[in-house]
């Protein structure tokens, strides 16, 4: 099992499915699981973050359903794109029970969930090494390490 590095509610839609759903998300060092709600253990969907080809910010060109406000980011698979939170244009004034944080829309939590995913999907630097310890980082004496849309660069050791 893994630490759980975020939770909350989201809302989605996919490629393949145009109907917005809204879920549980948990975010792990190896998957985002989609629950029913937030205290059982059934849950809708796993993407393994090793399954993520890319994550990406709204494409304008982006399947929108007819009517709905647009989506946050895109998480892309070999099999299908989630299309992620929901950008409120016309916000109505949410009803006391229903926080942004339980609505999961809105572009603030979606945002919040786009950084936690990008941080999820970068490499891991294992503990006592030395990089980015040195003062000195010209680009002749550094590697890059590419994840998905993410870009480090690390000095050579």
């Amino acid at each position: 099992s893994s630490t759980v590095m975020k939770e909350g509610w989201m809302v989605h839609y996919t490629s393949k499915d145009t109907l917005r759903k809204r879920h549980y998300w948990r975010l792990d060092s190896k998957c985002i699981t989609l629950f029913q709600n937030d205290t059982g253990s059934r849950y809708y969907k796993e993407i393994p973050l090793s399954e993520i080809l890319s994550l990406e910010p709204v494409k304008t060109s982006a399947l929108i359903p007819n009517g709905a406000n647009p989506h946050c980011f895109e998480i892309t698979t070999a099999n299908v794109v989630y299309y992620v939170g929901e950008n409120v244009v016309n916000p109505s004034s949410p009803s006391p029970n229903n926080s942004v944080l339980t609505s999961g829309v809105g572009a603030d939590v979606a945002r919040m969930w786009e950084i936690a995913i990008q941080h999820a999907l970068m490499p891991v630097i294992p503990k006592g090494s030395s990089v980015g310890t040195g003062t000195n980082l010209h680009s002749e004496s550094a590697s890059f390490l590419t994840s998905p849309k993410l870009i480090m660069c690390l000095p050579l050791a």
